[in-house]
């Protein structure tokens, strides 16, 4: 592996998905009230049954409050190429109550020709955007070794990095592919 980072070259670097785990470090919900007594939920199942005895309506409300407490994501990544050239950032657009982010690879989510060398990082801070405050979900980085794996492969490659962030963030999936 070390002679295939031996030569710095050109490629595209892309965060292609994240995989956020269900609830904060502190078992709270990332979004929404903290929690609801389950006396307060047992009433609602009640009224709901009460209007809709098919149970759809039901389905359909708690549904819809469980995405609402999914985390809407946002994403600023950070190229290092380590070689004396200057880093890149660029701010991801921001997936809204979802658990499982997804970026297209496209020109404002990739990070074009830039140089894999043998200290290059890819830097991401992850948010959950709220209105209020905005709750941090983890800071990753991944090293050239993993850059180099997933060019390797050729396809996306997941990285598992649950040990950066405390558990909130269980993996990232990085593309990596020689520039043109």
């Amino acid at each position: 592996m070390l002679f295939f980072l031996a030569c710095a070259h050109p490629v595209d670097v892309a965060l292609t998905a994240a995989e956020v785990a269900p609830t904060m470090a502190n078992a709270q919900p990332w979004d929404g009230p903290d929690n609801v007594p389950a006396e307060t939920k047992g009433l609602a199942e009640g009224i709901l049954a009460q209007l809709d005895p098919s149970g759809q309506l039901g389905t359909a409300v708690f549904a819809t409050a469980e995405a609402l407490v999914q985390p809407d994501v946002s994403a600023t990544a950070k190229y290092d190429p380590a070689d004396g050239g200057a880093a890149s950032t660029m701010v991801l657009p921001a997936v809204s109550d979802t658990l499982s982010p997804t970026w297209a690879l496209n020109p404002v989510t990739t990070f074009s020709r830039v140089t894999l060398g043998s200290k290059s990082t890819l830097s991401v801070v992850f948010v959950d955007k709220d209105v209020q405050t905005d709750d941090p979900i983890g800071t990753v980085t991944l090293s050239a070794s993993d850059l180099a794996r997933a060019e390797r492969t050729g396809e996306p490659l997941v990285v598992d990095v649950s040990g950066q962030t405390s558990g909130q963030l269980k993996t990232v999936t990085a593309s990596v592919v020689a520039s043109p």
